[in-house]
């Protein structure tokens, strides 16, 4: 069986060799407001995640999702992909815990947490009234043993 040769690409103005191009398509997807869609790429580095490219509320993020392991910490987002029947490399996101928004209140409510400025304070109120109680010197003389 021969082969037929294939002339090498022209030169562009531009003076680069120009490549064939591929059949291309376009495809345009509107995505409702609320909509949270993954589409998979490769292995990470280590091989042990997906690169990911997730729109949801109106703008794209790049990541990796990763199993989660027992007794190693959680860092981001705990999601599960469900491939869409169509085009398995494309996932609906749901999102099981979310990452705290930033500039959101990380405070404890009610009179928990009271600010005191300078270095950090050891000892509460109670450690030392109870520290009073226990420890503090009696008022009467000691007798004498002999």
């Amino acid at each position: 069986m021969k082969r037929k040769k294939t002339p090498p690409p022209s030169p562009t103005p531009s003076g680069e060799p120009s490549t064939p191009a591929a059949s291309e398509r376009t495809v345009t997807v509107k995505l409702p407001a609320d909509a949270d869609v993954a589409l998979l790429g490769g292995p990470t580095s280590d091989g042990k995640g997906v690169s990911i490219l997730r729109a949801r509320q109106g703008r794209l993020e790049a990541g990796e999702v990763r199993p989660l392991e027992s007794g190693k910490p959680i860092s981001g987002e705990v999601v599960s992909l469900k491939p869409r029947q169509a085009f398995p490399m494309i996932c609906d996101v749901e999102t099981h815990v979310a990452v705290p928004q930033e500039g959101a209140a990380k405070e404890p409510q009610g009179d928990v947490v009271r600010r005191r400025s300078g270095p950090a304070q050891v000892a509460s109120d109670a450690y030392r009234e109870n520290w009073e109680t226990i420890y503090r010197g009696s008022k009467k003389e000691p007798e004498l043993l002999n």
